[in-house]
């Protein structure tokens, strides 16, 4: 089960903090698309803890 950690929207449905998805295939859909929306989470009345990570490096374009 996962749980909603920040706003998503994509073609997977429209998510908001405090939302819950327990479809695994669906879960697993969302965890690739942005990891750092969602936390997993074993039950309802699970606290999440929010860790938080470092920025992603900046990718420089490549000019060909």
């Amino acid at each position: 089960m996962l749980k909603c950690v920040s706003r998503y929207s994509s073609d997977a449905g429209r998510y908001e903090p405090g939302d819950f998805i327990d479809d695994p295939r669906l879960e697993d859909a969302l965890l690739r698309d942005s990891r750092e929306s969602f936390a997993p989470v074993e039950s309802r009345e699970q606290e999440v803890e929010i860790v938080e990570r470092a920025p992603a490096p900046r990718v420089r374009s490549i000019r060909k």
